[in-house]
């Protein structure tokens, strides 16, 4: 959205009299997002040990590389959303359309096993459901981030997550 004010604003008219390139501009964009947002996940994985009783991550290290990628990869996506759009109402009503089937459908919200066959097809289209299909395991300590990451885009699951969802089957698929 900052993209799109500076635009509106006319501010990204003095970067072309600047001695850098748009390259640079857009490198320190995606690192500006990823020192702003890091600081929120190590807050949410505080609280969640506070107040949820969840563990500490046995390696946070990978935690922070996959989240990091991911960072620069949804930040990198929205610089594609203020590429395309002319005022940011259509900003807004892109980014609208881009998050929510990116939060409901990705496996972030509701876990994809217990959608229908169809539904989870069509997640398999959704980039948050290569970060959370790599995110699983290296939070419940079964794998590092290379093989989170190998995991997440060859498209499958880890094994720990595929028990888990057999051994836990969706209402519709009982009812039969």
């Amino acid at each position: 959205m900052r993209a799109i004010q500076d635009r509106e604003l006319n501010i990204l008219r003095r970067f072309k009299v600047a001695p850098i390139g748009p390259g640079e501009i857009i490198v320190s964009g995606l690192v500006t997002a990823l020192v702003l947002q890091l600081p929120n996940i190590v807050f949410m994985v505080v609280l969640a040990h506070r107040f949820l009783g969840s563990p500490w991550p046995t390696q946070p290290v990978s935690l922070i590389v996959f989240v990091s990628l991911a960072l620069l990869a949804f930040a990198s996506l929205g610089g594609i959303i203020a590429a395309l759009v002319n005022s940011m109402q259509e900003g807004m009503l892109l980014t609208q359309l881009f998050y929510f089937p990116l939060l409901f459908l990705g496996g972030i919200t509701f876990p994809i096993f217990g959608f229908p066959v169809w539904l989870q097809t069509v997640a398999q289209f959704i980039p948050s459901t290569y970060f959370s299909t790599g995110l699983q395991p290296i939070l419940r300590a079964t794998a590092q981030v290379t093989q989170a990451m190998l995991a997440a885009l060859q498209g499958h699951r880890h094994p720990a997550i595929t028990r888990r969802a057999r051994s836990r089957p969706c209402a519709a698929r009982r009812s039969r």
